[in-house]
């Protein structure tokens, strides 16, 4: 049997966890994944357009916890 889950970056600019937490149930999905970074380079240095959103990644840890209080599976 084949199992697909979501990966994503959870920031304050997108949708907020427990919302995707429970579409993502809704939907079907064998799990759900959340990355995290430690570091945040410098986006003036980097040239990362992304970088200054590494910033504002939640705790995975917390975001897992919150998924996991609004779905059964």
């Amino acid at each position: 049997m084949l199992h697909f889950g979501i990966c994503g970056r959870m920031t304050d600019f997108g949708i907020q966890p427990a919302d995707l937490a429970r579409w993502v149930e809704a939907q079907g999905f064998e799990s759900l994944w959340f990355g995290e970074h430690t570091h945040a380079p410098d986006p003036d240095r980097s040239g990362l357009r992304d970088a200054e959103a590494m910033d504002q990644l939640y705790d995975p840890c917390v975001v897992l916890a919150t998924a996991a209080a609004v779905t059964q599976t």
